[in-house]
């Protein structure tokens, strides 16, 4: 907006000099005909220099205000004086006045002016920025999330399908697919029932015992290799898989399946190795396949363990004894500890009271010898004075 002669034809008005604006400041274009003041702001560093030498001083005669007072009294003038200037600002904005030494409106100055003079209503308007996606995008995902949940072939791209001359069909499965899926039922099936009975080889090899219990752990050896041989083939076919999500969930599966094999192995091996150690000692104890030397070798070793676990228990019985006499000894060290805290309070306490006594001795001798001066200070000077009057008298008379 300009102040022009077209504003001084439309109020009646005649320039005193010709060619001559009052005002040359364009305003912006506003929508709403008002302009923020926000930006108006006393300047900062307002005082500094004044601030800084005061501190100095203060600093400098150890924080003494008499010594600063020509520092604190320029401080103060300035603030007041910065004062001063930031209220008439205030005002002069709140009543539309032109700052002096501003050329530039005041914005007061220019909301009235936007208020004479208002803008025409704008030509344009704001509207909600739109998604970088299209809708039709948004009805893929759509899609794809419903084909992913009901585990059918996923829909492609719109571009995809542009480029391809859309010849993908969305829930297409061949019947190789079929077949496929058949043969993946079929080889779980037959895991299930491998480790159905594997499970109950496992535990009927923990209860029984002899003969048959080294059968059932065969059979159970057997049939751990099958499964290790069923799970390459699952593994196998995962690897002949299209879908990328059926082989996922396929190699989910497989490392479920393991986790399970591996566990019934190990709860095999346990019992393997139990069975091995029992038949051990079976061929051990068994007197028949021992001869003289061997028990006569039995028996010296069983008295020297025997000999042995009477010494580990006489050791066990002195070490429970010395713990016994060390416990001790800490309480006895305690109690002493407790005594040489006191007889330390004590003396501490005995000495304060020598050294106060010391003092009061101090004094006393202090006084004394003060009291000594004075009394020998007044004898002199009565003895001054009964000399001078007895030269008196004897003076006058004679």
């Amino acid at each position: 907006m300009i102040y022009t002669p077209i504003l001084l034809k439309k109020l009646n008005c005649r320039r005193i000099l010709p060619k001559e604006w009052k005002f040359r400041e364009i305003l912006p274009l506003a929508l709403k005909n008002c302009v923020s003041s926000k930006s108006d702001r006393v300047q900062p560093k307002i005082c500094v220099y004044e601030m800084t030498m005061l501190l100095a001083c203060l600093k400098k005669n150890e924080f003494d205000n008499s010594e600063c007072s020509e520092e604190m009294k320029a401080f103060n003038e300035c603030f007041e004086k910065e004062k001063a200037a930031a209220i008439e600002l205030k005002n002069s904005l709140k009543e539309g006045l032109l700052i002096p030494g501003s050329h530039k409106l005041s914005f007061s100055q220019v909301n009235q002016l936007m208020q004479q003079w208002p803008h025409p209503g704008a030509t344009v308007r704001r509207i909600k920025r739109r998604p970088p996606w299209m809708a039709s995008h948004k009805t893929f995902r759509i899609k794809r999330k419903l084909a992913k949940a009901q585990r059918v072939n996923k829909p492609v791209p719109q571009w995809f399908r542009l480029r391809t001359g859309n010849r993908i069909r969305y829930n297409f499965q061949p019947a190789l697919g079929m077949a496929n899926v058949s043969l993946s039922n079929q080889l779980k099936q037959q895991y299930g029932n491998l480790s159905a009975s594997l499970t109950a080889n496992v535990a009927r090899a923990q209860r029984l015992t002899g003969a048959k219990k080294r059968a059932v752990i065969e059979e159970a050896d057997r049939q751990i290799r099958e499964i290790d041989e069923l799970l390459e083939q699952i593994e196998l076919f995962s690897h002949d898989e299209t879908d990328e999500h059926e082989r996922k969930r396929i190699t989910s599966t497989i490392s479920s399946f393991r986790i399970d094999a591996q566990k019934l192995e190990s709860e095999l091996e346990k019992i393997r190795r139990q069975t091995a150690n029992v038949d051990q000692r079976a061929e051990l104890l068994n007197e028949d396949s021992l001869n003289e030397n061997q028990k006569a070798l039995l028996i010296s070793n069983t008295e020297i363990l025997e000999q042995t676990n009477r010494r580990l228990i006489d050791a066990y019985d002195l070490s429970l004894e010395t713990v016994d006499i060390g416990a001790q000894t800490l309480r006895d060290l305690e109690s002493q500890r407790e005594v040489i805290t006191k007889t330390k309070s004590r003396v501490r306490s005995a000495h304060d009271n020598i050294y106060e006594s010391s003092r009061s001795l101090s004094s006393i001798m202090n006084r004394l010898m003060r009291d000594r001066f004075i009394a020998v200070a007044v004898g002199a000077m009565f003895l001054v004075v009964f000399v001078l009057v007895i030269y008196w008298i004897v003076h006058k008379w004679f």
